[in-house]
């Protein structure tokens, strides 16, 4: 970290505009940068090998003890090509999020394929369809991560997986699970050449039980937007169909809240056929 770095106060100046540019997904396109908040966020990325182009921070926002967390701000700043101390409306003007703690990074963002993956005999696939929300999303990378799952596939995608508030929302699990976007009829036949039997969780005639649907093989399972969930394409091609039976009045769960469902009754049906 430099001795004096850069200092921004004014909302005018050209770098903060473009820092705050990045909540558009055009511009994190054009640029291949993202904007992620907070420490633990950035320790994510930096401990999973992504490159931080410039660290900005503000004194007037951190909480508690000041000596620590510029001890931790000048440790993230080893990793980072530039940092810039930014005035408190300045990081006012730039901060996305509630219970901030002065640090915000623009990091390279990365494009997965399937090869990024890790090999398993035993693959489990977290996909979601037409997922609107960015924060639901970065629930769902939040439930990928917490099953152990090899990626998760945005199908069809309407948001991306580095919006601000994805990426809060995931914790930084977005630096951790590989994210693959594809059509569903790509993904479909990515299935089937590998052997992944895909499990739709939807609520029609046909549907069983997610407890007596079979995921102790490769599984993909497949959830749909929080609108209308899956569309009808998904219905007619999914190997199986799978409901959570209600008992309430409500009828239907969170994207994310269903997916922690499915992912971890796949984790206890594995769990069930190892040896004792």
């Amino acid at each position: 970290m430099p001795d004096h770095p850069e200092i921004i106060t004014s909302t005018q100046n050209a770098k903060l505009k473009a820092l705050i540019a990045l909540r558009d997904r055009k511009e994190r396109e054009a640029t291949g940068l993202c904007l992620v908040e907070g420490l633990r966020e950035i320790q994510m990325a930096i401990a999973n090998g992504y490159g931080i182009e410039t660290l900005y921070f503000c004194r007037g926002e951190f909480s508690g003890d000041g000596e620590k967390s510029m001890r931790e701000m000048k440790s993230l700043s080893e990793s980072a090509k530039q940092v810039i101390e930014l005035g408190d409306v300045a990081f006012e003007k730039a901060a996305v999020r509630e219970g901030r703690d002065g640090l915000i990074a623009t990091v390279k963002m990365r494009t997965w394929t399937w090869k990024d993956t890790k090999p398993s005999a035993m693959p489990l696939i977290l996909a979601a369809q037409n997922v609107e929300k960015p924060g639901n999303l970065g629930a769902l990378l939040r439930t990928a991560e917490a099953a152990g799952a090899t990626v998760l596939v945005t199908l069809d995608a309407k948001v991306d997986v580095w919006n601000p508030n994805a990426i809060r929302s995931s914790l930084g699990c977005v630096f951790r699970v590989p994210v693959i976007n594809q059509s569903s009829e790509e993904f479909a036949a990515e299935c089937r050449n590998r052997g992944i039997r895909t499990v739709a969780a939807a609520l029609t005639e046909k549907s069983q039980s997610h407890d007596a649907v079979d995921m102790t093989g490769p599984t993909a399972i497949v959830m749909g937007g929080e609108a209308w969930g899956l569309t009808d394409w998904w219905l007619h091609h999914a190997d199986a169909t799978a409901m959570i039976p209600m008992h309430g009045k409500v009828d239907s769960l969170n994207v994310s809240v269903a997916a922690g469902i499915l992912m971890f009754e796949a984790l206890r049906q594995r769990a069930s056929q190892l040896p004792r």
